[in-house]
């Protein structure tokens, strides 16, 4: 169990770390010391480790960015997205709210137990589990949950959540690239994150992707429940920039919202960054 005193040193030290390594403190308009003040009796006061855990966790995604966590090592309790590849929203259902999943990555635990966008979620566990309570699941283990699929028929899923790559990552990883061709020569690109710190083997498997669509006139990039990654992102960007695709470029808004001139945004091609010009 967690004295106050340990739960004060703990909030100290993660404080300390989102100062000095966190890139930015105030991204998003977000105010470290503001959120700090506002949470911190509940952090203090939290009555047990799981849910100190859970407050923690809630503390700093306030920082609003992706892969921003607090964890127990055995991660226990890991949010859905990383956990199962899965994000959910809210729906109300003859009066009731319930969680509907929204976006199921393939090959991630849940889209394998044969789960899919528009499932209603009712129990995990033999619990009831309904809106705004946070949806966790543990790492390494097994999961039973029901679901309700638009037709109305109620199933029993076992969700088979695997051990984490790295414990200072805790998650699954789903098929991070899926592509097809559309009607009418459409290119459809759907990127669910942005696998390992450098991203060479998400840079190859893009490379690959963009080739089975170079026939395509036209291309949508979905990023829909991305839980964003490594630098891989850029790769994906290289292919929007002039003289690198047909389909787009970078906007003179979107560069000037970056704070820099077209002409000097940089694409990530393997170990190799190209200027664009």
């Amino acid at each position: 169990m967690l004295s106050r005193t340990d739960r004060e040193a703990i909030l100290q030290r993660v404080s300390h770390l989102v100062q000095k390594r966190h890139f930015n403190p105030s991204f998003a308009g977000a105010n470290w010391a503001t959120i700090l003040e506002s949470r911190k009796s509940r952090v203090l006061d939290a009555e047990s480790p799981e849910v100190f855990e859970s407050e923690m966790h809630d503390l700093v995604t306030q920082l609003k960015t992706t892969h921003t966590g607090f964890f127990h090592k055995d991660a226990r309790r890991i949010p859905a997205r990383h956990a199962i590849n899965a994000t959910f929203h809210r729906q109300t259902v003859d009066g009731k709210d319930l969680w509907m999943f929204q976006d199921v990555h393939m090959g991630g635990p849940a889209y394998t137990a044969g789960i899919r966008p528009g499932d209603l979620l009712l129990k995990v566990a033999d619990r009831s589990l309904e809106p705004p309570t946070e949806l966790v699941f543990p790492m390494s283990a097994a999961a039973t949950i029901v679901v309700r699929k638009p037709d109305g028929t109620e199933i029993l899923h076992s969700l088979q959540v695997p051990p984490p790559k790295t414990r200072e990552h805790p998650l699954s990883t789903p098929k991070a690239i899926v592509c097809s061709e559309l009607p009418g020569k459409v290119g459809y690109l759907k990127v669910t994150m942005f696998p390992g710190t450098v991203g060479i083997d998400f840079a190859h498997q893009l490379d690959l992707a963009i080739h089975n669509l170079e026939e395509c006139d036209r291309l949508i990039v979905d990023l829909r429940g991305n839980t964003g990654g490594g630098i891989g992102g850029l790769r994906l960007m290289s292919y929007l920039l002039p003289r690198r695709s047909k389909w787009d470029t970078v906007s003179p808004a979107l560069a000037a919202k970056a704070g820099t001139k077209r002409s000097a945004f940089l694409a990530f091609a393997g170990s190799q960054r190209i200027r664009a010009h």
